[in-house]
Formats: structure tokens, C-alpha cells, sequence
């Protein structure tokens, strides 16, 4: 008895895909939960120094936007594909990092802020980064057409 081959569809790319965006959602739901306990903390901090010492200075913002802007410029430099000159993405890299570093040290030493109001400064532009860079990463796989020609 001979068989007949059957053609099937292939499956496993809607699968595939699925539990990819399944793992982006969960991902996604994870950062928002912790986005809003950061959110619940800031704001029982703030309350809490502000009727001891009638401070807001947390967390820091100088260091939040420090972190994140710097940092994505940081996670930017290392998606190029054909860097200008491996001298110049180098430098670069060391002056992003350098920044970064440097502006917690610098709040705490002016005494603008407190350690804790530095290190809070620091996970929540940390947050910020990583949102930034995941929506880089789903907007480069979305829309490959308006990268940069050193990305493709």
C-alpha cells in the first residue's frame, strides 16, 4: 500500500510568535508592577521626610535622568553595526559611563541628597533605561525600514 505525502502547514511560527509576545506581555506586566511599587515607595518616602525635615529631594532627579539618558545613549552606541571609528564609539562609551558614575558621587559630595535619594535615583532611571531599550527593540523588529543604514 503506498502513502500519499500530505502537505502541512507549518505551526510553528504562529506558536513561535505567540509565546514571544507572550513573553514581552509578561515582561511588560512585571515592569509596570514594579514601576508601580517604586511609585508607592516614592511617595511614602516623600511623605515620610517631609514631615521630618521638610525635604523632597527624593529621589534624585539629576541622577534619574542621568541614568537613563545617558544609559540609553550607552545601549544605543552598541546596536551600531559599522561604528564611525572604534577610537571615537570607545571614547564615547568611556565619557557616557564616566557620567553616569559620576553624578550620584557628585549630589551626595555637594550635599544635595542623600545616599538613599541617590541609590533611588539610580534603580528608577534603571527602570527607564530598560523601558526605553525594550521599545528600541520592539520598534527595530517592527518598523526595519526606518533604521539607520549602519543597523540593518
Amino acid at each position: 500500500m503506498s502513502s500519499i505525502p500530505v502537505q502541512t502547514a507549518d505551526r510553528s511560527w504562529p506558536a513561535r510568535r505567540a509565546s514571544s509576545e507572550f513573553s514581552h506581555a509578561g515582561f511588560l506586566v512585571a515592569e509596570t508592577v514594579l514601576l508601580a511599587l517604586l511609585l508607592v515607595l516614592t511617595f511614602l518616602v516623600k511623605h515620610i521626610l517631609s514631615k521630618i525635615a521638610k525635604l523632597y529631594s527624593f529621589p534624585s532627579g539629576h541622577v534619574v535622568h542621568a541614568t537613563a539618558v545617558f544609559g540609553l545613549f550607552l545601549f544605543l552606541s552598541t546596536q551600531i553595526r559599522r561604528p564611525i571609528h572604534p577610537l571615537v564609539i570607545g571614547l564615547i562609551r568611556v565619557l557616557l559611563v564616566a557620567a553616569i558614575i559620576l553624578m550620584p558621587i557628585s549630589r551626595i559630595l555637594e550635599g544635595e541628597h542623600w545616599p538613599t535619594d541617590v541609590l533611588a535615583g539610580l534603580v528608577y532611571g534603571g527602570f527607564w533605561l530598560v523601558i526605553a531599550a525594550h521599545v528600541y527593540l520592539w520598534a527595530r523588529k517592527r518598523w526595519p525600514r526606518l533604521l539607520a543604514r549602519d543597523e540593518r
